[in-house]
């Protein structure tokens, strides 16, 4: 299992913590917000749906896109605007599920993707240990033209009940990546 702490965005944080214990009665345990990306856009908060903080602070341009689409009616288009200093990571989009609390609770995790530059997108996924992410799982994706899709396979560990889903962008002035199709489920065992 990987496992390393890494820092993510006041905003996430702020949400995570605002929700407390009332994020499993509004969020049914498991499960993604709009992963079919067929909403308008990204959430006010990774609690409410597929977010960023990069998108508020005018680093990315997000749209719902029926041009370009893996399934269902549209797909969600993320172009980096201003890419982020190196010291201060990538951009993400991100979104926090909920789970009950079991030992080992194992998920699959896939996703459909296409962009216009070789650059990989890389999918994590974390826990929180107080203020700080711990990772559970990451894999770097290459990104094509056509649509593709990919999945990684992680636990949660036991006593957490949410994780959050991040998929970090390329760090690159003017690139595109489209998201559609994100699911989860459980893995027995």
């Amino acid at each position: 299992m990987v496992s390393r702490a890494f820092l993510v965005s006041p905003a996430v944080l702020a949400a995570v913590f605002a929700v407390g214990c009332s994020l499993t009665s509004s969020v049914p345990d498991g499960r993604l917000i709009d992963p079919g990306f067929e909403g308008k856009g990204l959430a006010a908060s990774p609690t409410e749906g597929w977010y960023s903080d990069d998108a508020k602070a005018g680093n990315l341009h997000v749209t719902s896109d029926p041009s370009s689409r893996s399934e269902g009616a549209c797909s969600l288009r993320v172009e980096v605007i201003h890419p982020r200093d190196a010291r201060d990571g990538q951009a993400s989009v991100s979104q926090v599920v909920a789970v009950v609390p079991a030992d080992g609770q194992r998920f699959e995790l896939s996703l459909a993707l296409r962009g216009t530059v070789a650059t990989p997108v890389t999918l994590h996924i974390c826990v929180w240990d107080g203020n700080v992410a711990r990772q559970v799982a990451a894999k770097h994706v290459a990104v094509a033209t056509g649509w593709t899709s990919t999945s990684l396979q992680f636990e949660v560990p036991c006593g957490y009940d949410r994780f959050g889903v991040f998929v970090y962008l390329p760090n690159a002035e003017g690139a595109c990546v489209w998201l559609d199709d994100a699911r989860f489920r459980a893995l027995a065992g």
